[in-house]
Parts: C-alpha cells; sequence; structure tokens
C-alpha cells in the first residue's frame, strides 16, 4: 500500500509546486468515496495482523484483501460512469489497472504472482519472508498464468521500501496522479461550494 500511496504524495507536493491549488480538492466530487477509504483502511489493517493471532488469515486473508481491491475498483468504475471527456480518462486509466491487477489474482487462484528474483534484487526478500501477515502473492513459476501482470517490476529506489510492483499498479498509479492534477485547477476553487463529495 505505501508503494501505491507515496507516489500520490509526491504528485500533490509537485502540483502545489506548479502553482496548483491543493484546496480545490475540497470541490471534486469523487462518487462513494466512503467505500473507497474502507477499502483502504480495511488493507492497511490487514496488512498489521499476525496470523499468530488470528490463524484463519492463512488460508482467508488474501482473499479479504481481494474484497478491498474489487471495492476500489468499483469506486473507481462508478467515477468513470459519473464524468465524461478529459475528466473520465485518468478514471478509466485506474479502473484498468485496478481491473488487470484482479484478472492476474484471480487466473492464480487468487494471489498475485512475483518476481521472487526481482525482489532479490531489491533486499527486502528476508524482510518479506519474515512477515507475520498474511500472504497475498506466489512465486512466478512454469504453470503461473499470465506472468507479465504478476509483480514483476521493480519500485523506485527512492520510496522507502524497495518492492516489486505491476503494470497494474503503474496505471494505478498514473491514473490517480493524473486526477490529483486534473483536480487541483485553481479555477476548481468556488467560494459557495467547499466540499461536495458525493457517497452515492
Amino acid at each position: 500500500m505505501t508503494t501505491l500511496l507515496l507516489p500520490l504524495v509526491l504528485v500533490s507536493i509537485v502540483a502545489a509546486l506548479m502553482g496548483r491549488s491543493l484546496s480545490a480538492l475540497g470541490c471534486a466530487r469523487v462518487r462513494w468515496w466512503p467505500l473507497g477509504m474502507a477499502a483502504v483502511m480495511a488493507d492497511l489493517v490487514l496488512a498489521r495482523i499476525p496470523v499468530t493471532l488470528v490463524p484463519w488469515l492463512v488460508e482467508w486473508g488474501h482473499w479479504l484483501w481481494i474484497v478491498t481491491v474489487v471495492c476500489a475498483g468499483a469506486v473507481l468504475a462508478r467515477n468513470v460512469i459519473d464524468r465524461r471527456g478529459i475528466e473520465q480518462a485518468p478514471w478509466i486509466v485506474a479502473t484498468l489497472g485496478v481491473g488487470m491487477n484482479l484478472l492476474v489474482v484471480f487466473a492464480n487462484g487468487g494471489f498475485m504472482p512475483m518476481d521472487v528474483s526481482l525482489l532479490d534484487s531489491t533486499g527486502v526478500t528476508a524482510q518479506f519472508a519474515e512477515r507475520p501477515r498474511y500472504r497475498r502473492d506466489v512465486s512466478i513459476t512454469s504453470s503461473t498464468n499470465l506472468p507479465w501482470l504478476g509483480d514483476v517490476m521493480a519500485a523506485p529506489g527512492w520510496l522507502p521500501m524497495g518492492s516489486v510492483i505491476s503494470i497494474g499498479d503503474v496505471l494505478l498509479d498514473v491514473g490517480l496522479g493524473w486526477w490529483l492534477i486534473l483536480s487541483t485547477d485553481p479555477k476548481r476553487v468556488t467560494p459557495r461550494r467547499e466540499v461536495v463529495l458525493e457517497p452515492a
């Protein structure tokens, strides 16, 4: 999750340096945003629950993670439907990214295929092996379906913890980053309407 969230923070900083208005985000209309926030929070909580305390997460944890991804995808798709023109494009890109991740996960029994040799090069293999949490990834083998959609790219070196990411992750970040740039247009700031987040 950190791998995906930090680039968005960087985009926000860059937008501010470009003279964009972060306050304009308060005027952004995001459909089903409570569901999206719940999915993010659930993912963060799941990642921090030791399986020694909740043993059934060993078998079911990755399916709960998939539920959070499906919820996130539903939020993105809802916002695709709600928009037209250039404002629709970022949501389409982000939705495509989540869809690609779900496709490869379902094609491999509910797990995300990972290039372990690439993970070795990031220097965090030992940390991954010692994780007390449930596993949601499997090593790529000759029997892996759609391996090119798995975690086969090294995350940028400027992130605090090395990792591997998928093409879907990249598209998700590109789409949300694009939306942030569009949403920080100073022209979107209006004195009469500060927050118009819509839950449905």
